[in-house]
């Protein structure tokens, strides 16, 4: 298959394009800042430019397209603009964030009541208009749309930074400065096992027109993942909740966040296969190599 990614460069893109080299015909369409992987075609464009992403993509057909770095409409409906139906297949990266929260019950499903203003979070909020945007495409050109809903993401290559921060206050002994009392609930999946579920998606039938959310199994207070970090890199975390410091903060909410990932389990036959405390362990260990201050 012709598969074309949209952000290919970074953290889930990079990880995608790896695990789709060899398997499928891959094409990257970014603003080409950074070398593509090997056996990889690069279509340089940046997609909030019409004409860029236009020219870049005339003539081009596509069995799937996968958009990893579609932030609002006006991001999709340049894409679908310019390709014009010349795809089989698009599967969205969106984010739990799409969910108004809190919901009325825990955990959030797929089904759960959406945004309805940037007051309740502009990031959710304009997601969630890409992925109508992609409905209404969708119904009136009769083509099929997948959507994948993250709650928190981490891995190799990670620009958020969210597992870096712990790494780096840890072992250059730095309190840990967090809001709230630590004891809400998260939710993290591997960047790995989010890249299998999109491949999962590719051609299934099954998948067409529904929205998944996907993360890992566990779920641990912000507490227990401090102490999870400390105990895979064998250092002692020193934190603070709601401390008043100029020092740098982490960007983890103090709220919930957690999904029901049951309907992507049952529907793709997907199961996240990287426990949390290895998922860190690797992350750390390429953390050392890659980004470690020295």
């Amino acid at each position: 298959m012709n598969v074309l990614v949209l952000g290919g460069t970074y953290f889930i893109g990079r990880v995608l394009v790896e695990l789709l080299i060899g398997k499928h015909t891959v094409f990257t369409l970014n603003r080409g800042t950074r070398e593509p992987s090997e056996n990889v075609s690069l279509i340089v464009a940046d997609r909030r430019n019409y004409s860029e992403v236009k020219n870049g993509l005339q003539g081009r057909n596509f069995d799937v397209v996968i958009d990893l770095s579609g932030y609002n409409e006006d991001d999709v409906a340049i894409v679908l603009d310019s390709l014009d139906g010349r795809f089989g297949q698009y599967i969205f990266c969106s984010s739990i964030a799409v969910c108004s929260q809190p919901p009325v019950c825990w955990p959030i499903t797929e089904d759960h009541s959406k945004c309805s203003s940037v007051v309740e979070s502009e990031y959710g909020y304009n997601k969630w208009l890409a992925e109508q945007c992609l409905s209404r495409y969708s119904q009136k050109n009769n083509l099929p749309i997948s959507v994948v809903r993250p709650v928190y993401v981490y891995g190799p290559y990670d620009q958020s930074r969210r597992m870096d921060y712990f790494f780096e206050r840890i072992s250059e002994g730095h309190p840990i400065i967090m809001s709230g009392t630590g004891e809400n609930l998260v939710q993290f999946g591997y960047v790995y096992d989010l890249c299998k579920a999109i491949i999962a998606i590719i051609g299934n039938e099954a998948a067409y027109g529904q929205a998944f959310n996907i993360s890992g199994r566990e779920l641990v207070t912000i507490n227990q993942l401090i102490d999870l970090v400390s105990s895979v890199i064998a250092m002692k975390a020193d934190f603070r909740f709601n401390a008043s410091s100029q020092e740098e903060a982490s960007a983890l909410t103090s709220k919930h966040r957690f999904a029901d990932i049951g309907k992507a389990e049952k529907v793709l036959g997907i199961i996240p296969e990287t426990s949390l405390s290895d998922g860190i362990k690797t992350t750390h260990e390429w953390w050392l190599i890659n980004r470690r201050r020295k």
